[in-house]
């Protein structure tokens, strides 16, 4: 069967039955109920529909739904609001609980949805009949009709005089001919390419000339996999041949792989079993409709007619919905990686015992062999990169597990020698500084070392109590003692550092040049040994944040090869680097750890609740502070009930992931979710008091600033920026990233409530601790804060000049909400000085996929519409200006108040008759 012909014989179908509201859609039917009750709704309206509940949460432009409907057709807007409009009619929306109009962008499906595969009954609609002949096989006779859905038919056929039987696959329609081409022209391809026996469902022949076109086949009575399984019973089929099938499958998969083919719709319908012998079968991949090639030039090269790639199949790149790799479901193109993971859904359902079991959290429960869990993890990791490469890896993997578990049993026999060895070292080391503690800075360096031992006693009696790899862990171990007593400390050795004064950034410097060689393939010891470095670099910020970036960078590589690895030894390892606010330089680096803790966690039954949780609301947090807000969005909606069901699970850990909900409700403007984070964090306080370190208190503070600062709330804002200073100044140094926000956060502060000399002598200040650490983007936020600080006093000049310098800078990052910030600032005071198109070309910056992203009437938002007013009254358009201003100051109104200074700026600027 192809892959246009979802059907299968055990009666799977394609699509999928949306359920939203009091509302059903079913894509296989393509009937809408609501209530229960059928509807009628037009196609091009019912595909606008289902396109919105494929992108439910999102905002989707008027041009992608045209594009997506109507493909390669100019339309007028009106054709789109007609469908909608028709759409609500049908579902009663009228008051857009289901489908939200997100004005001048497009629209949004709002209500939450519930989605299931579809099935259908096999019915035949070619009018074929039992008895009758096919066209051109007069000697056959159809047998039994054995499947139908999508555009396919398949029927059994039987010889008149040899009795033979085989299987006659018919399209239905020009998309089913095609993909009965396209499993021609591939199976001719693998067939010419693998060796004999080659682990492919045998095509004997086709029928192209005369409608209806078939392709014939070899039928095997013993059906596909899941049939074989379900006629033998699975507590009859022992766990050891499960696997050993599998591991025929994924090494046939790594066969087809190699010669070039993906086959895109890999599940246990598409296995045959072929009889060898009364107690050997083989499995054969089946079903290649669907399949493509990696190179274009395949063909070519192997001589072989491009028959069925002539024209796109329209859903060549779908999967079976239990069996598709998440990237699939957001629509970016198959790959290798993507046929790996359904191959790991696979192997944790042979495991099982059950092919109706989807990958859902918690699966690990039902594999209760730890390599085997690490393997269906390693297949089946929710992102592509993350993922095992080839289905030959994975075949490896599973054909040696009687292997591994040997050597696992005897690596733990050696831990506790092993642990004693570690302790030995540890203890050792010690000696040695007290020896050559001869310079009173070394007890910097003593500092250092601590935090570096640490790590290493930690996981070493981490190693111990979970029984992992000691062997390995105690030499990683130790080999980290001996890093940091030989290369850091032996940093203080004159003669090393070529006779020169030694200071704290040539000592850590020496030993980061040093870390990479000194443990060559010890993974585990270079990972410890760099979360060490990096941070004594951030104890002592004497080095400027750019000549870091690249140190922080082999930071997190090392980091992600480790959790790859292994996963188990380097999870609490990598949680505690990333509750470290990340800066904005290497913040992809930062979420791609993040995303990866985050999909182990959520699937190993080995992290706990509260630690699961604090890694979800940090991907939402990092999501926001790459600019895809409406994603975090849909994340923080989804973790608010386990939010505020439990203190204690929020909090287990630690302050540091609810500090950056509170941040991020508030920069979405949910103010009353950030106060409520806000009172939970000083409750937690008032609780913790003696268990708080100075870092917490530091953290709790800058929760409740950063809803003050967003909120506009400056008086509270003032007083926690005080409140903060008092607190991280004995303990962080004046340049850091927190004393640097908290002054900011005082200018702001001081702007906001008119004390407009205070707020520029702290904002020059600011300004230049930012300049001397390189800060980038932050350095653009200073630079915004005295922009408006230096319009409020009249300095309109000087304003211009710090909005443009911070617009050149968050060019750079052109995901970054900051952007429409500095823009619109920008544009505004470009259109006040007379020059109309560079404030105009200073707008256009901001993309309709950026603004998008915004939640409607954010300030961000208001923002832009009083520069576009500000610009509209420059050219004389007073109705457009007044409209623009009109909007901004509704919105800001809503937000903070008619009497905030924000509202009256915009209304100031409604009011003015001259532009400056």
């Amino acid at each position: 069967m192809t892959g246009a012909d979802k059907s299968t014989a055990n009666g799977e179908a394609p699509g999928l039955v949306w359920h939203f509201g009091p509302c059903e859609l079913d894509e296989v039917s393509q009937v809408l109920r609501v209530g229960g009750n059928p509807q009628d709704l037009e196609r091009k309206p019912l595909e606008v529909l289902r396109h919105l509940l494929r992108h439910a949460g999102e905002v989707v432009t008027k041009d992608e739904l045209q594009n997506a409907v109507w493909p390669g057709r100019v339309l007028s807007d009106t054709v789109l609001t007609k469908a909608v409009s028709r759409i609500r009619e049908v579902l009663g929306d009228d008051a857009q609980q289901i489908i939200k109009t997100v004005h001048g962008y497009g629209y949004r499906l709002v209500a939450a949805i519930r989605v299931k595969q579809a099935s259908a009954q096999p019915v035949a609609v070619l009018g074929l009949n039992a008895g009758e002949s096919p066209p051109q096989r007069p000697q056959w006779k159809l047998i039994g009709h054995l499947s139908s859905g999508g555009s396919g038919e398949v029927w059994r056929v039987e010889h008149a005089k040899t009795g033979e039987i085989r299987v006659l696959k018919f399209a239905l329609d020009a998309e089913a001919l095609t993909a009965l081409k396209r499993e021609i022209t591939l199976y001719r391809l693998l067939h010419s390419q693998l060796p004999v026996p080659a682990p492919l469902a045998a095509i004997l022949d086709w029928n192209l000339e005369e409608a209806p076109y078939f392709i014939e086949s070899t039928f095997y009575p013993l059906g596909n996999l899941a049939d074989w399984i379900k006629g033998r019973g699975w507590a009859d089929v022992p766990r050891e041949e499960r696997l050993a099938l599998f591991v025929r499958i994924a090494d046939a998969v790594a066969q087809v792989h190699a010669v070039g083919v993906l086959h895109k719709d890999l599940k246990p319908g598409n296995v045959l079993m072929h009889a060898l012998a009364p107690d050997k079968v083989m499995p054969l991949l089946a079903d290649f409709g669907s399949a493509g090639v990696m190179d274009a030039n395949l063909l070519r090269e192997a001589g072989i007619t491009r028959m069925g790639f002539t024209k796109i199949l329209n859903n060549a790149s779908s999967a079976t919905p239990l069996y598709a790799a998440p990237e699939l479901l957001s629509g970016q193109p198959h790959t290798i990686q993507s046929d790996v993971y359904a191959l790991g859904v696979m192997l944790y359902q042979l495991v099982a015992g059950d092919f109706g079991k989807p990958m859902a959290m918690g699966w690990e429960r039902d594999v209760d062999d730890e390599l085997l869990r690490e393997d269906i993890a390693a297949a089946a990791q929710g992102a592509p990169d993350a993922r095992l490469t080839s289905a030959g890896e994975l075949a490896t993997r599973v054909r040696q597990l009687d292997t591994r578990h040997k050597a696992l049993q005897q690596e733990r026999l050696a831990a506790g020698e092993q642990l004693r060895l570690q302790m030995a070292a540890a203890k050792t080391a010690r000696e040695n500084i007290r020896l050559r503690a001869r310079r009173g800075w070394l007890l910097a360096i003593l500092g250092v070392f601590a935090i570096g031992l640490a790590f290493t006693l930690l996981f070493a009696w981490q190693a111990h109590k979970a029984e992992l790899r000691a062997s390995q862990a105690a030499a990683s171990a130790q080999a980290v003692t001996g890093f940091l007593t030989d290369d850091l400390l032996g940093a203080m050795d004159v003669g090393k550092l070529q006779g020169r004064d030694v200071n704290m950034p040539q000592v850590l410097d020496y030993a980061a040049s040093r870390v990479n060689a000194r443990f060559g393939n010890d993974l585990a010891g270079r990972a410890q040994a760099w979360v060490a470095l990096m941070a004594a670099y951030r104890k002592f910020p004497t080095k400027p944040r750019a000549e870091l970036v690249p140190l922080w960078k082999q930071h997190y590589q090392v980091l992600m090869e480790y959790l790859a690895k292994d996963p188990d030894a380097a999870y609490k390892l990598a949680y505690k680097v990333v509750q470290d606010q990340p800066e904005a330089d290497y913040l992809a680096q930062h979420q791609k750890l993040v995303e990866a803790l985050r999909d182990y966690g959520n699937k190993s039954p080995k992290i706990s609740p509260a630690m699961r949780l604090q890694v979800n609301l940090l991907y939402a947090s990092l999501l926001m502070q790459a600019g895809n807000w409406n994603e975090a969005v849909a994340d923080y909606a989804r973790l608010q009930a386990q939010i505020d069901a439990s203190d204690d699970a929020v909090l287990a850990d630690g302050p540091w992931a609810l500090v950056a909900t509170v941040r991020d409700a508030a920069m979405l403007q949910q103010f009353d979710a950030a106060k409520r984070g806000c009172n939970r964090l000083r409750n937690y306080a008032t609780k913790h008091v003696k268990e708080l370190t100075i870092v917490n208190q530091v953290d709790l503070v800058f929760a409740c600033g950063a809803y003050a600062n967003y909120a506009g709330d400056f008086d509270l804002l003032l007083k926690l920026t005080e409140e903060g200073q008092r607190i991280a100044g004995p303990r962080f140094a004046e340049e850091s990233g927190e004393m640097q926000t908290f002054e900011g956060w005082r200018g702001a502060a001081l702007t906001g409530i008119g004390r407009l000399d205070e707020a520029l002598a702290t904002l020059n200040r600011n300004v230049a601790s930012r300049e001397r650490t390189k800060s980038g983007i932050y350095l653009a936020g200073s630079l915004l804060l005295r922009s408006w600080c230096l319009e409020r006093m009249g300095r309109f000049d000087e304003a211009l000049t710090d909005a443009r310098q911070a617009s050149e800078i968050l060019r750079d990052y052109p995901q970054s909400a900051r952007l429409i910030t500095s823009q619109a600032s920008y544009a505004r005071l470009l259109a006040r000085a007379g020059k109309v198109e560079e404030a105009k070309a200073a707008l256009a910056v901001l993309t309709p996929g950026l603004l998008a992203q915004m939640p409607p009437q954010h300030r961000n938002l208001a923002l832009v519409e009083r520069a576009r007013g500000t610009i509209a009254r420059a050219e004389g358009d007073t109705v457009a200006a007044q409209m623009h201003f009109a909007n901004a100051q509704t919105w800001l109104a809503a937000a903070f108040g008619p009497g905030h200074v924000w509202t009256q700026e915009v209304q100031a600027d409604a009011l003015r008759k001259v532009l400056r």
